[in-house]
C-alpha cells in the first residue's frame, strides 16, 4: 500500500459472513484413517456419527439430525487432527467457528446476533447444497466462559441447537476443549445439544511407539529400532503432538550435524528424548569420569544380562542420566505365549527379583563394593517379594498355614505370627533371587561383563536388535524355560 493511501474498505459484515460460509470455508489438511495411530478407541466412538454424516439426506426423516460432539483431553492429544479426519472422510463442508467474521471493534467476543447469523447461514448452506456441514469450535471453553457472563449468548446457542428457529439438520458441531464435560453447564451437555463426549487419553506405551514410528517415517532417517527408543518416553502426559515435536527437534540435530542430506540417527533421537522427556542431567553429567561411566554401564549390563538369560526381551539398556537416575534397563516381561502379556506366572514374577539384583551382583563381580546406587533395585526386589506373598498367594509357608489368603492392595490388621510367616516367605524369595542372579553372572564371567559394559559406554544406548547381536557375539544364550 502506497503512502497516504487509505486502507481498503471492508465489504459489509453480512456479505463477508455469507462469503465465508459459502465461498471461502476453512482450509484444512486432509487426514486419512491410516494416519491416526493409537486412537482406535476414539474412532470406534465416532464411526457411527461419521456414517450418519456421510449418508446425510435432507429429504429423509431418518437422515435428519443435528450432532453436538465434545472432544476433550490434554492440549496436543489430537482433537483437531481427528476433527480434520471427520471432515475428510465425510466430505462435509468444514467451518472453523473462530474464523467467522464478526464486528471488527469486538472481534474477540461473541454476541447473540453473531450466533444467530452463523447458524442461519449454516442452515441455508445445508438447504441450498443438500450437503452436511461441520462447525468446528476449538478452545470451546473460552467461548463458554464469556457466554456465561452474557446469558443471551448461551440462550441463543441453545435455541439454535434445539432447532426452535428452524431445523439445524445436517449441522455437526464439533467442540474441542481441554476441560471435562463436568466443568460445563449440564444444560449445554444434555441430550439433543452437546451430548456426545469423547475423551482423548494420552497414548499407551504401544501407542507412543507407533506414533513415534509414524512421524519418524516422514523424515529421512537411519535404520534403527525406534520402537525400542519409545521406552524412554515414559512420561504419562506425553501427547501425539509432543512426540511429533521430538522428531522435528531430532531432525534439526541431524541437519546441524550433516547438512542438507541429513538423516535422523539413533543418537539424534536419544539426545532429543533426554532433553525433552527424561530431563537433561546438566553440569553434573560432565563431571563423570570414564571410570564412573564404566561402573554405571556394568550395573545396567548386569540387569540386562540376567533378564536376557532368563528369557526376557531386553528392549533398551543405556547410561541415560537424569537428576534422579544414572542408567536404565527396560525389558519385556511377557514370553512368546500370547497370553503372557496379560497373565504372568508367579515364577516369572519371582525371576524379576533376580533381574532387579543383577546390577548389584555385576558390580560385585567387577570388584566394586556394595553402595547406595543399588538401593532402589533392592527396594524394587523387596517390593516384588512382598507383592508375591501379600497379594499373589505365592508364599510357600503362607499357603501351608493360611491357604489362598490375600490382602490385595489394602492394609488390614495382622497378627505377629502372620507377619513372621509373611516375612519368612519374602526373605526366601529375595535370597533365592540373589543366588540366581549370582549364578547367572558368575557363569558369564567378569571379563565378558566388562566387555559388554565398554560397548555400552561407547554407544550410551543399546536397542533391542543391537543387544541381541551383542549377546550372540559374546555367546550369551537364553536358558530354556
Amino acid at each position: 500500500m502506497g503512502p497516504g493511501k487509505p486502507p481498503p474498505r471492508l465489504a459489509p459484515l453480512d456479505k463477508r459472513q455469507r462469503d465465508f460460509v459459502f465461498k471461502t470455508p476453512t482450509k484444512f489438511a486432509p487426514v486419512t484413517r491410516d494416519q491416526i495411530h493409537g486412537a482406535n478407541y476414539i474412532l470406534n466412538q465416532l464411526d457411527p456419527h461419521i456414517a450418519l454424516t456421510s449418508q446425510f439426506d435432507p429429504v429423509s426423516d431418518d437422515s435428519s439430525f443435528c450432532r453436538g460432539i465434545l472432544l476433550h483431553g490434554l492440549a496436543g492429544s489430537g482433537k483437531t487432527y481427528v476433527a480434520r479426519y471427520f471432515a475428510t472422510v465425510t466430505g462435509a463442508h468444514f467451518i472453523d467457528a473462530r474464523e467467522f467474521p464478526r464486528e471488527e471493534s469486538d472481534e474477540q467476543q461473541w454476541t447473540r446476533y453473531d450466533i444467530k447469523s452463523l447458524f442461519a447461514l449454516l442452515k441455508k448452506y445445508v438447504a441450498e447444497t443438500k450437503k452436511p456441514i461441520i462447525l468446528f469450535w476449538d478452545q470451546f471453553d473460552e467461548f463458554i466462559e464469556h457466554a456465561e457472563d452474557e446469558p443471551e449468548i448461551l440462550n441463543q446457542l441453545y435455541v439454535e441447537l434445539d432447532g426452535l428457529e428452524g431445523s439445524a439438520s445436517g449441522i455437526v458441531l464439533i467442540a474441542a476443549t481441554t476441560k471435562s464435560p463436568a466443568e460445563f453447564d449440564e444444560q449445554l451437555m444434555r441430550p439433543g445439544r452437546i451430548s456426545i463426549h469423547v475423551h482423548f487419553e494420552v497414548p499407551t506405551k504401544k501407542g507412543r511407539a507407533r506414533i513415534l514410528r509414524f512421524y519418524l517415517d516422514q523424515k529421512p532417517h537411519e535404520d534403527f529400532d525406534a520402537e525400542s527408543l519409545a521406552e524412554l518416553i515414559d512420561d504419562d502426559d506425553v501427547t501425539p503432538a509432543a512426540i511429533k515435536e521430538l522428531i522435528e527437534f531430532a531432525y534439526d540435530k541431524a541437519r546441524l550435524r550433516s547438512g542438507r542430506l541429513a538423516e535422523i540417527g539413533k543418537q539424534d533421537l536419544v539426545a532429543t528424548i533426554v532433553e525433552k522427556i527424561v530431563g537433561n542431567p546438566g553440569a553434573a553429567e560432565e563431571e563423570k569420569t570414564p571410570q564412573i561411566r564404566l561402573r554405571i554401564a556394568i550395573h545396567e549390563i548386569g540387569h540386562a544380562t540376567v533378564a536376557y538369560i532368563l528369557g526376557r526381551t531386553v528392549i533398551l539398556v543405556g547410561t541415560i542420566s537424569s537428576n534422579w537416575r544414572h542408567g536404565l534397563t527396560v525389558y519385556n516381561d511377557a514370553s512368546d505365549d500370547p497370553f503372557s502379556e496379560y497373565f504372568i506366572s508367579h515364577q516369572r514374577i519371582a525371576d524379576n527379583i533376580a533381574v532387579a539384583h543383577g546390577g548389584l551382583v555385576a558390580n560385585r563381580l567387577a570388584g566394586y563394593p556394595d553402595e547406595t546406587g543399588s538401593s532402589s533395585d533392592c527396594a524394587k526386589g523387596s517390593d516384588t517379594s512382598h507383592s508375591l506373598v501379600k497379594q499373589l498367594t505365592a508364599g510357600q509357608k503362607m499357603r501351608e498355614n493360611y491357604g489362598l489368603l490375600s490382602f490385595g492392595a489394602g492394609e488390614r490388621e495382622k497378627s505377629q505370627r502372620l507377619l513372621l510367616v509373611m516375612e519368612s516367605d519374602e526373605a526366601k524369595f529375595t535370597k533365592k533371587a540373589e543366588a540366581l542372579a549370582t549364578e547367572i553372572l558368575e557363569e558369564v564371567g567378569k571379563d565378558r561383563i566388562v566387555q559388554l559394559a565398554e560397548v555400552l559406554c561407547r554407544e550410551k544406548v543399546l536397542l533391542r536388535d543391537e543387544i541381541e547381536t551383542l549377546f550372540q557375539k559374546h555367546e550369551i544364550q537364553k536358558r530354556l524355560s
